[in-house]
């Protein structure tokens, strides 16, 4: 592997994961559909600067771990070309690090709401 590349061919290499998984996992087309309207959104709702940063924060980790997750699925199915119970633990954990994440965003979500809520009622 070439360690000095230059930076336009990382960035390259960088889209073109970002097309094929959005090419190949609904999951990710759903997650930036739901990250267009957040980051939207973030412009029109009342929120605090460091609010508007925390919904940006957590977009991104979730987009950050669907794509880990995509990378590391792909790599499993590469190492192992018939059904393991190893490769499955390893699919299964990196399918469980998205739903964590997507867990904790949603009650980001929640909190920003309640806050929303209660800065308007007062």
């Amino acid at each position: 592997m070439e360690h000095n590349r230059p930076f336009e061919h990382s960035v390259r290499d960088a889209l073109r994961g970002i097309a094929y998984t959005i090419k190949t996992e609904r999951n990710f087309r759903l997650e930036l559909v739901g990250a267009f309207v957040v980051l939207c959104g973030s412009f029109f709702v009342p929120l605090t600067m460091p609010e508007k940063i925390g919904a940006w924060i957590v977009v991104f980790f979730v987009l950050c771990a669907e794509l880990f997750n995509t990378a590391i699925e792909r790599a499993v199915d590469v190492a192992m070309r018939e059904e393991n119970a190893i490769a499955r633990h390893a699919k299964d954990t990196a399918a469980a690090a998205v739903f964590v994440v997507s867990i904790g965003a949603f009650f980001y979500g929640c909190f920003l709401v309640w806050n929303i809520v209660q800065r308007v009622s007062l």
